[in-house]
């Protein structure tokens, strides 16, 4: 799950759009702290606009995404989740990543379970394989938030 969070933080803005009678390249660093994107754009009359985003990791990890979990486990979990959110949504208000209808979709869509798992109690888990699915979901859903930032285009 650790790589899982890296992959969300690391993805920053990598989606880029070719213009016609443009040229555009990204780089893009990654490293245990976080990403740097540099996306370097030249328009048609020869004017290049270069934006850098560094994108920083937090230093908490999951708690033990396999064998014996805990509720307080999945708090934790889904703590790690939510700032997971919170940044994906900051980076698509963001002025330099264009809008667009079905990046909102999904992120309402994903808002929604979200919210759904947080209102789990400790009561509503009656096995250990309880435990586990909802912690595998928690992993799927912040792949899901990694694969809309890969959707995310850089405005132009």
């Amino acid at each position: 799950m650790r790589k899982k969070l890296l992959v969300l933080f690391a993805a920053g803005v990598m989606a880029t759009s070719l213009l016609a009678g443009c040229s555009c390249s990204t780089s893009t660093t990654s490293n245990e702290n976080g990403t740097t994107t540099t996306t370097q754009k030249t328009d048609s009359n020869g004017t290049t606009t270069t934006t850098t985003t560094t994108t920083t990791t937090t230093s908490k990890t999951p708690v033990k995404p396999q064998g014996d979990l805990t509720f307080a486990d999945l708090q934790t979990n889904y703590g790690i989740l939510v700032e997971c959110y919170n940044e994906v949504e900051k980076l698509y208000m963001d002025k330099q990543i264009q809008q667009d209808d079905q990046v909102e979709n999904l992120l309402a869509e994903s808002k929604k379970v979200i919210e759904e798992m947080g209102q789990l109690q400790e009561s509503d888990f009656k096995s250990q394989e309880d435990y586990q699915k909802m912690n595998d979901s928690m992993v799927t859903m912040i792949e899901a938030l990694g694969k809309i930032v890969d959707s995310m285009q850089v405005a132009q």
